[in-house]
């Protein structure tokens, strides 16, 4: 897990999460483009669907026998014959004869629906909407009308077999009356308007459901809506390329920037190089001198002024060391090495690469004699150690407005070098 900036391990702040999103942008990008193409194009390539609605009312069924009777409790009738007629749409009552009504006008593949709509608090409202979705405008019209056809027939079926049945069980009891005395009685005469107002009924019925709006053929498609699913993808692009960056930020062991290097290793930047460009090495690569007014300069400048900032112990030595060969220690410790002679200081430069020595290279200095002639005995240090002559304009003091007081060998012999040694070659080739 990173750590925080006082080395102890921390969750991500904002300003992580954002370094983390910026580090993985293109793969952010990628995975948004990827998602946001793919769900287009899966849409673009889908058949067109087109959708038409039939609307039935629930009417309340007529006693013609008390033709202005209003049932006391009209709103639950009206809600169970609408909850009645949702839940048997797609049974075979209503499936086989709307197919039989299509015909072969249907023949593919197609769905439907049904919803309530204009309900209140007290009730549904009474009004069905019966949906087909089709790959044609006509026969998504023409299946809508049928299914709600259907329905109204099927209903109309349901009063008339109950009716039938009433009817039915009313001529029993009337044929139980066998003598004419019985049939002058007043429960004959009741038995016998009650089998004519059954039968008045069974003429005069509707059904309880009435098709008031035939489904019209859509003009437009529906659905695909190849700009909404690429809208939809880009969403999912997205989540998709964040979950990502934040798993590979987990799994990676890569160290990128100089501010993940701080929170890895819990300690401070003191500063950073920037990356020297191979035309400021044409006059060599002590940049601090050649190029003393560059931006390379002035960062080693900042980092001379920090490291003077934080040796509050007074610290006599620094040790610059890499991962990996090749990342510029050599070329560092020389300008830095400058640096801080220029700021009047004495200083010692210690070439330890004894596999490929750069530092005689860059100040121009043999290197017959370093610091493996000291570590065998051959040589004493003082004999080892090499004077750099500073350029005269740049010796400290000479800024225009002071001169150098030490003068002569004093200000010559600021930089003092110890390069790896002839034997250093050797010995890093083994």
């Amino acid at each position: 897990m990173p750590e925080n900036s006082s080395g102890g391990a921390g969750g991500l702040t904002l300003g992580d999460y954002l370094r983390v999103m910026w580090r993985w942008k293109w793969m952010i990008v990628i995975a948004v483009c990827a998602s946001t193409l793919a769900a287009y194009v899966y849409s673009a390539r889908q058949a067109p669907q087109y959708k038409a609605t039939a609307e039935l009312l629930y009417v309340v069924p007529l006693d013609p026998t008390a033709p202005l009777a209003t049932p006391y409790n009209l709103t639950d009738a009206r809600d169970a014959a609408v909850e009645s007629l949702v839940n048997v749409m797609g049974s075979s009552a209503i499936v086989g004869p709307a197919k039989q009504a299509l015909g072969r006008g249907a023949s593919g593949k197609y769905d439907v629906s049904t919803s309530v709509t204009g309900g209140t608090t007290a009730g549904t409202g009474g009004v069905v909407d019966v949906t087909a979705t089709s790959a044609s405008p006509r026969a998504s019209a023409a299946i809508a009308t049928a299914y709600a056809q259907a329905a109204v027939d099927y209903r109309k079926g349901q009063q008339l077999a109950r009716i039938g049945a009433a009817i039915d069980a009313v001529k029993t009891n009337l044929a139980g009356f066998t003598t004419d005395a019985a049939r002058r009685t007043a429960d004959y005469a009741t038995l016998e308007q009650n089998l004519q107002n059954l039968q008045l009924l069974q003429m005069t019925t509707s059904g309880d459901f009435k098709l008031i709006s035939p489904a019209v053929r859509p003009a437009a498609p529906f659905a695909p809506k190849p700009f909404k699913s690429a809208a939809l993808g880009m969403g999912v692009g997205l989540l998709v390329g964040v979950g990502l960056a934040l798993l590979f930020n987990q799994l990676t062991t890569k160290v990128r920037g100089t501010h993940e290097a701080g929170e890895v290793l819990g300690l401070p930047i003191v500063g950073s190089i920037p990356e020297i460009e191979r035309s400021s090495f044409q006059k060599g690569r002590l940049v601090a001198l050649t190029d003393s007014g560059g931006q390379t300069a002035e960062a080693l400048r900042l980092l001379r002024s920090n490291l003077d900032y934080l040796n509050v112990d007074n610290d006599s030595s620094l040790l610059v060391t890499s991962a990996l060969a090749g990342e510029g220690k050599s070329t560092t410790v020389c300008n830095l090495a400058i640096t801080i002679a220029l700021a009047g200081k004495s200083v010692v430069v210690v070439d330890g690469d004894l596999r490929r020595p750069r530092v005689h290279e860059y100040f121009g200095l043999p290197n017959d004699v370093g610091l493996t002639s000291v570590a065998a005995g051959d040589v004493a240090l003082a004999d080892a150690l090499i004077p750099f002559d500073l350029p005269p304009t740049l010796r400290p003091g000479n800024n225009g407005s002071q001169s150098d007081a030490a003068g002569g060998a004093k200000g010559n012999r600021r930089s003092v070098v110890l390069t790896s040694g002839a034997a250093g070659a050797g010995l890093g080739a083994t």
